[in-house]
């Protein structure tokens, strides 16, 4: 049976408090060429070169980092569970390709011309 969080494009992940995988899908396992089981294992230890624990203390995080040479949108929310329990939600978005095509569009265009921008 096919996990509903392997519907999305993006690589999504469900973490305690202390950053220790509950569940992730397929496609964050694909994007950081990971294999095994993740479950259990704390998610700033699996993604040793980005500084990931600096976004377990904040309520919202949306920020552009580069892990393993690619571009990725991090986006980080908290979760309540059960009315007590806090847990984290990441959905990391690779954008390597579009910030490629900026930069191309951005040294193609006439000087002073203004340049789109993915934030």
């Amino acid at each position: 049976m096919t996990c509903p969080l392997d519907l999305s494009y993006d690589g999504i992940l469900l973490t305690d408090r202390e950053g220790k995988v509950i569940i992730c899908n397929r496609q964050f396992k694909e994007m950081f060429s990971l294999s095994g089981k993740l479950e259990g294992r704390y998610l700033h230890e699996i993604l040793q070169d980005a500084d990931i624990q600096q976004c377990y203390s904040m309520d919202f995080h949306d920020d552009l980092l580069t892990i393993d040479k690619k571009i990725i949108n991090l986006e980080k929310r908290d979760v309540l569970h059960f009315n007590q329990e806090v847990r984290m939600y990441f959905s990391f978005q690779e954008v390597t390709h579009i910030k490629k095509l900026e930069n191309l569009s951005c040294e193609a265009a006439p000087e002073g011309a203004d340049c789109a921008v993915y934030l």
